[in-house]
Parts: C-alpha cells; structure tokens; sequence
C-alpha cells in the first residue's frame, strides 16, 4: 500500500525507440541477459572447440551456396563503403612503406637485415650495379651455388645473368658474341 504523501509514478512513454529488451525465441530478453547468454556461448565453444569446428564446417558445407549469396548480396549493397575501407587500406600500408614487406622477404630468402640492403644501395648510388638504372626497385642478386649476396639488380639486369647461366662464362660468351657483331656491323659499313 502506498503512502498518502507518495507521488504516483509517471506513465510509461511508448517508444520507437529499443529500450534495452529484444526479443528471442518469441520472449522478451534484456541486453544483459543477451550478453550473459553470448558469455556463455563464447566460454562453451572454447570448451567444445573440435565439436564447435566440426558442426560449423558441416553447415558451411551444407549452406555454401547460401553463403556465396549472402556475401554477394553484402557487398553488393556495401560495395562503396567495401572499396573505400580496401584504398585506405591499402594507401596505409603503401605509406607505411612496401619496403616493409620488401625486407621481410629480404630477410626471409637471403638472410640480409634491411639496414644490410640499405647499406648496399647506399654504396651502389641506390642504382643497379650493372646498368646503373636508379628509377627501378632493386632485387638481391646472390650466387645460386654459395647463397651469398653479390650485390642489387634491376629485375632485368638480375633476370639476364641468370639467363646467361648466372657465371662469369655465360656473361663473357654473350659479350663476345655481341663485339663480333658490331666488328662485323662497322667491316660491312
């Protein structure tokens, strides 16, 4: 029973707005309960995570058309905002530097440390060491018998030597053969 002096309590507005509940399964669930729910969901797929796996790889199997559907439904109708969010992804990691990647895979394939590959190019002029072209990328050129690094290439010069069988014999018989077509191009001019 309330008290004389008590006021009542305001009428409940109606709102179009979600006051906190949704529903689910057909009853009404709080936000709170909806996350309790999802906290014991995520704590029972940690738990049963081979059992969790095998049943989501079934109906993605199952479903996989329905999948491919939704997903070109999705980016059909997100396709600006998909495109816009892959460019500044992209110009982020293009500004952070390719050459971040670059040295990785420096690393990765020759063992050379960035500062390393800095250093030679430094020493280079930061041009081939063949053609002395600066506008290109330089590539790690090594031997293919020892593994150790001779210096950085352009890609054509890097290419060519390996062509001409990546030794000092191959080079020397291209060579030869290009001076005796030019004494043989002067004779004949």
């Amino acid at each position: 029973m309330k008290s004389p002096g008590a006021k009542p309590h305001p009428p409940k507005q109606l709102s179009l707005v979600n006051d906190g509940e949704t529903t689910w399964r057909g009853r009404k669930v709080s936000v709170k309960e909806r996350q309790r729910n999802a906290e014991r969901a995520k704590e029972w797929r940690e738990k049963n995570k081979d059992r969790f796996e095998s049943k989501r790889n079934e109906w993605a199997k199952a479903n996989h058309d329905r999948i491919v559907e939704r997903r070109r439904e999705h980016y059909q109708l997100n396709k600006d905002r998909i495109l816009s969010r892959n460019k500044k992804a992209y110009l982020k990691r293009k500004a952070e530097g390719r050459n971040k990647s670059h040295a990785a895979r420096v690393k990765a394939k020759y063992g050379l440390e960035w500062s390393d590959y800095c250093r030679i190019a430094d020493a280079q002029g930061g041009c081939c060491a063949i053609c002395r072209d600066a506008s290109q990328k330089l590539v790690v050129d090594h031997c293919h018998v020892t593994g150790v690094v001779r210096g950085l290439l352009c890609d054509r010069c890097n290419v060519g030597i390996g062509r001409l069988g990546d030794n000092a014999t191959g080079v020397q018989k291209a060579l030869d053969y290009l001076k005796a077509f030019e004494e043989r191009h002067r004779a004949a001019s």
